[in-house]
C-alpha cells in the first residue's frame, strides 16, 4: 500500500498534469480547499482522499495501490470557437478520458485487442489548401477507397474509427458551442467524442461529429503536448475546421453516390432536387437535412437561395449503431454516458468472469453503492454465483 507521502506526491502530479490549483480541484471535488490542501500533503481523511482522486480522473483504489491514474492528454488540433468556457471543455476531457483509460484497462484484461496509434494509418498530415472544399473531397476519397466502400453509405462512423484504432465516446459537454472532442492519450492513441447537447442532439449530427474529427485526425498531423488544454480558435484552426465540415460531408455522401441515387429516383437532368429528394437522401446516407442540404450547394444541384426555401424540413428519424448509448433501457440509464458501450460491456463481461469484483465494476461505470446497480447486472444477464455474492 502507498505512502501517505506516495498518494500526496500523485494527486500533485494529476494537478499538474491537468493545470488545476487547489481551488479548481475543491470545485470539482465539493469540498473545501484546506481539505484539498490536506490531501496534497498527505494529511486528508479516506473520504478527502477519495474525492480528490475522483475530480482528478482516479479512484482511492488507484491511490492505495499507488497507481498512476490520470491521462494527461492534449487535444489534437481541435480549436473552440470565442465564448467557450474553456474549463467546461476541460472538464469534459478529463471525464473522457478516464473512462478511455478504463476501457484500454478492460480490454487488456480481457485479452481484447487495445486501441492502436493512428500513426500506423498511411495518411500523411496535409496542409489546408486554397480550395478548401474541393480539397475536403479529394480526401474524403482517399480514406473511403482506404476502407473498402467508396460510395455505398456507411452504416457505422464509429465502426470506421474503431478500424483506424479510434475510441469513440458520446458525452454531454455541458455545452452546445462545440460539437466534438480529438484528443490522444499519454501513448499517442486517440480518441474522439460527440457531444449530444450540440445540434439539438440529433444523431446524424453526432455522426457528421465523428466524421469531422476523423478529418482533423487523420490530415491535421499529430500534437502530442502535454497538457488537456482545449486550443483557442486561430485563423489557421477556421481553415481546419471548415475543410473538416466539408470532408464530413463528402466522406457520408460522395458527389458521384448522391448522383446516382438523385438519378435512380428520377431527377430529371438540370432539376434541382426537391424537398421529398432532400429527406430521402437524409435517410438513405443518415446525414441531417441541414448538412444535405449544403451539400446540394456545394455539388451544384441548389444555390443558396435555395436553402431558405427548405429551411422548415425536419431530418427524419436516424436511430442507429453510432448513438445507440443515447437509448439506454431504464436499468442502464444511470451509467454515465461516455461509460455506457464499451466500458458497461467489458466490465460487465469482466465481472461476470471473475476478473473484478463488483465494487471495481461500479467504480468502473460511475456507480455509487447506492446506485441501483443490480438492475444494471441483471439487465446484463450477469449471472451473480457464490463467489459474486461473497464479494457484493
Amino acid at each position: 500500500m502507498a505512502t501517505a507521502t506516495e498518494i500526496a506526491n500523485l494527486l500533485g502530479e494529476a494537478c499538474a498534469a491537468w493545470s488545476l490549483d487547489a481551488a479548481e480541484v475543491a470545485a470539482r471535488a465539493g469540498i473545501a480547499e484546506s481539505e484539498v490542501a490536506d490531501a496534497l500533503r498527505g494529511e486528508a481523511d479516506v473520504s478527502d482522499l477519495d474525492a480528490v482522486a475522483r475530480a482528478l480522473g482516479g479512484s482511492l483504489d488507484d491511490l492505495l495501490a499507488g497507481r498512476p491514474f490520470w491521462t494527461a492528454p492534449a487535444v489534437a488540433l481541435k480549436s473552440a470557437p470565442s465564448g467557450v468556457e474553456l474549463s467546461l471543455l476541460r472538464a469534459t476531457l478529463l471525464r473522457l478520458s478516464s473512462a478511455a483509460r478504463d476501457r484500454a484497462w478492460l480490454a487488456g484484461l480481457l485479452g481484447r485487442p487495445t486501441t492502436s496509434a493512428v500513426a500506423s494509418v498511411s495518411f500523411a498530415p496535409t496542409p489546408v489548401s486554397a480550395d478548401v472544399p474541393g480539397q475536403a473531397e479529394q480526401l474524403a476519397g482517399e480514406v473511403r477507397r482506404h476502407i473498402g466502400n467508396e460510395l455505398e453509405p456507411i452504416a457505422s462512423v464509429r465502426a470506421v474509427l474503431r478500424r483506424l484504432g479510434v475510441a469513440s465516446f458520446l458525452s454531454d459537454f455541458a455545452t452546445d458551442a462545440i460539437d466534438g472532442l480529438l484528443w490522444r492519450d499519454a501513448g499517442g492513441v486517440a480518441c474522439a467524442a460527440a457531444n449530444v447537447r450540440a445540434r439539438r442532439g440529433k444523431p446524424t449530427a453526432m455522426r457528421m461529429s465523428f466524421a469531422h474529427e476523423l478529418c482533423h485526425l487523420l490530415f491535421d498531423g499529430t500534437k502530442l503536448e502535454p497538457l488537456g488544454v482545449v486550443e483557442k480558435r486561430t485563423e489557421l484552426g477556421e481553415s481546419r475546421e471548415q475543410r473538416a465540415n466539408a470532408f464530413a460531408a463528402y466522406f457520408l455522401v460522395p458527389r458521384v453516390a448522391l448522383q446516382t441515387f438523385l438519378d435512380e429516383r428520377g431527377l430529371a437532368p438540370g432539376s434541382g432536387p426537391t424537398s421529398v429528394h432532400l429527406r430521402a437522401v437524409s435517410a438513405h446516407f443518415a446525414m441531417g437535412v441541414e448538412a444535405v442540404a449544403l451539400h446540394f450547394v456545394n455539388c451544384g444541384y441548389w444555390n443558396r437561395q435555395d436553402l431558405l426555401r427548405y429551411a422548415r424540413v425536419a431530418t427524419p428519424d436516424s436511430r442507429g449503431p453510432d448513438t445507440t448509448e443515447l437509448y439506454a433501457v431504464d436499468a442502464t440509464s444511470i451509467v454515465p454516458l461516455e461509460r455506457r458501450g464499451e466500458v458497461l460491456e467489458l466490465a460487465t463481461l469482466a465481472l461476470e468472469r471473475n476478473e473484478i469484483t463488483a465494487a471495481r465494476w461500479r467504480e468502473l461505470l460511475g456507480l455509487g453503492a447506492h446506485d441501483d446497480w443490480r438492475r444494471v447486472a441483471q439487465e446484463g444477464e450477469v449471472s451473480l454465483d457464490v463467489e459474486h455474492r461473497a464479494i457484493l
